[in-house]
């Protein structure tokens, strides 16, 4: 029987925070005939062999709830400096060009 799935989506870590809470629960696997998801704690991605972490770490099923994203620290995944920054230009950006369509909209 699968293991509940987390009641968050998106963890902070996908913002850029590289903290890892090792009872964080992640996507381990989808099974492609019924479609049921299997969780697993980071607790038990770290004490995997490195050859095991990194597979796990590679897989993405467009989830946003993947080891790569909550349990960063294991899979080597953090953001450098100069990612974060351009995570934080984006996000910028993004308000900017908000308020410049909302100014045109009263024009």
């Amino acid at each position: 029987q699968p293991s509940p799935s987390p009641t968050n989506s998106f963890a902070p870590s996908v913002l850029g925070d590289c903290s890892q809470n090792g009872s964080s629960r992640y996507l381990h696997f989808v099974n492609s005939n019924n479609g049921n998801k299997s969780w697993k704690a980071c607790n038990d991605l770290s004490a995997m062999k490195q050859r095991k972490i990194k597979s796990i770490c590679a897989r993405d099923y467009n989830d946003g709830n993947e080891a790569k994203y909550l349990c960063r620290v294991a899979c080597g995944t953090c953001p450098s400096e100069c990612e974060l920054r351009v995570m934080e230009l984006e996000e910028l950006n993004a308000d900017l060009q908000e308020r410049i369509d909302d100014l045109e909209k009263e024009m």
